[in-house]
């Protein structure tokens, strides 16, 4: 008895910890009806519904979906690179109406003094390349935001969907949660957070074999698959699996792209195995997440 009353009060203050860094997708079911600390989940579900309300609202932002998932915005644009579509938080990142956004050509809010990464970007547009870039967008207030750009192709159609994400190294040491040990050296660290900085900029495109992985951090592949389970506590592939999971799930939230679209967007073959991850991670299915009312723009 004494062992599940610690057990559920690490689980509250487990809960409590998540909420506090904007996390609102906790498994509802972790705490028993009969347990005694149901009126406590009662609370706790009051309050995550009404985050969840703030934040949709754009009242306030989620520090989770901002920095742990590196999502900052999505911008669905054209074979003319004319924006048609965008999600809600858009318009607050770069201080724009939303009337003012659509048919705006996206590389007007492109900061004119990166010119050399933008024609990069575009010449990879025009040659219908799949990846990322590092671009710098310049809001209406004239302040920078620098982000890494993931580009993915619209199935059946000439539309394009760029997703903004945060690339701060700090990030990466976040997600990593590297363990301190004498047995790594700054080498082993490294390879490791160069690996986990490889997938989270390449989150929507296939991954690499563990032998191409390790080449790219000069290693074999059992030195590599070794370190990173027991620098990162996970797989390399579980890892990918989740950075992509994070990224969809900031998109289900945040846009009114159809769940295929998404899931191909985020590097699935279809939508059955996507499907089948997302609700092995997230305990729960992609149409129970609170969506925009109407699309990209309401």
């Amino acid at each position: 008895m004494e062992k599940n009353k610690k057990n559920s009060t690490q689980i509250v203050f487990s809960i409590l910890f998540e909420l506090a860094t904007g996390k609102l997708n906790w498994d509802r079911n972790i705490l028993q009806p009969e347990d005694e600390w149901s009126v406590t989940k009662k609370l706790l579900n009051n309050l995550t519904d009404h985050l969840g309300e703030l934040i949709n609202k754009k009242q306030i932002k989620s520090p989770y979906f901002v920095y742990d998932n590196g999502f900052l915005f999505a911008i669905l644009v054209d074979h003319d690179l004319s924006i048609i579509d965008f999600s809600q938080n858009l318009p607050d990142c770069l201080e724009y109406s939303k009337e003012e956004l659509i048919n705006l050509n996206v590389r007007q809010v492109f900061e004119k003094n990166q010119k050399e990464n933008n024609d990069e970007f575009i010449n990879c547009i025009n040659q219908k390349k799949e990846g990322s870039h590092l671009l710098s967008f310049m809001a209406k207030n004239k302040e920078i935001i620098r982000v890494k750009t993931f580009i993915s192709y619209q199935a059946n159609s000439n539309n394009i969907l760029l997703c903004a994400g945060n690339t701060l190294q700090k990030e990466i040491g976040d997600i990593m949660q590297l363990k301190k040990n004498n047995l790594y050296t700054d080498g082993d660290i490294e390879k490791v957070k160069s690996i986990c900085e490889y997938i989270h900029q390449n989150w929507n495109l296939p991954l690499p074999n563990t032998r191409e992985l390790a080449k790219k951090v000069n290693t074999n592949e059992f030195t590599l698959k070794k370190l990173f389970r027991e620098q990162c506590n996970t797989s390399i592939y579980q890892f990918y699996n989740n950075q992509r999971l994070e990224k969809a799930h900031a998109l289900i939230q945040q846009s009114n792209l159809s769940f295929l679209e998404i899931a191909l967007n985020s590097g699935f073959s279809d939508y059955h195995s996507f499907l089948t991850a997302f609700k092995k991670k997230f305990k729960y299915t992609p149409s129970q997440i609170k969506r925009p009312n109407q699309n990209f723009r309401n």
